[in-house]
């Protein structure tokens, strides 16, 4: 979401005026890649002013350096964090803002434009996200291959099944989705992955 070479200027604890990378605005701001890291609920990197007017990405030095945790607290600054804090009726409204609504836009986008689904470490428990994923599902009359990569039991079958909205009515559904149990560090090595990108 960080924009690769459009800048803002802020204004630090200290007083200093710094450029710093702004948040990508539009659809045609991302570069034409197949590999986009969206975060769909925001960032403790993504800060605004409070009118909103300015999104900028803030690196992990430029926070320890200027320490806007304490800033923040003692009310020295007008930017805050930009994320998503909310219970799952909230959330639905706050998604809809920028820069959520851009991320889910870009998500929904790859999406559809994806025949081959990997899912590493997703609880299948966001109402917002789940959204998303059967509203493109459901679409599809090839349903596309899917890897849900947890460890553990959780979450089941069934889990993913309802989240995508497949149900009993509509038969197995292991020829399109595959449940690896071992964890990501153990993924690539698994016959599951094999399979998924063959």
């Amino acid at each position: 979401m960080g924009h690769g070479w459009k800048r803002v200027t802020i204004k630090s604890t200290e007083g200093d005026e710094l450029s710093v990378p702004a948040l990508r605005r539009r659809p045609e701001d991302f570069p034409d890649s197949r590999i986009r890291l969206l975060h769909l609920h925001g960032s403790l990197t993504y800060w605004s002013d409070r009118e909103r007017t300015v999104f900028a990405k803030l690196d992990t030095a430029f926070l320890q350096t200027y320490d806007q945790w304490q800033a923040v607290r003692d009310q020295e600054t007008n930017v805050r964090p930009v994320v998503v804090l909310a219970n799952q009726r909230d959330k639905a409204a706050h998604v809809t803002e920028f820069p959520f609504s851009l991320a889910y836009e870009m998500f929904g986008r790859g999406l559809k434009d994806a025949q081959h689904w990997l899912v590493v470490g997703y609880s299948f428990r966001d109402e917002c996200v789940n959204e998303m994923l059967r509203a493109e599902f459901s679409e599809r009359v090839v349903k596309p291959k899917v890897l849900v990569v947890t460890y553990g039991d959780q979450p089941s079958r069934h889990d993913v099944e309802r989240a995508l909205g497949w149900a009993a009515e509509d038969s197995s559904s292991k020829h399109w989705l595959t449940i690896n149990r071992y964890g990501a560090d153990e993924m690539t090595n698994s016959l599951d992955w094999k399979s998924f990108i063959s």
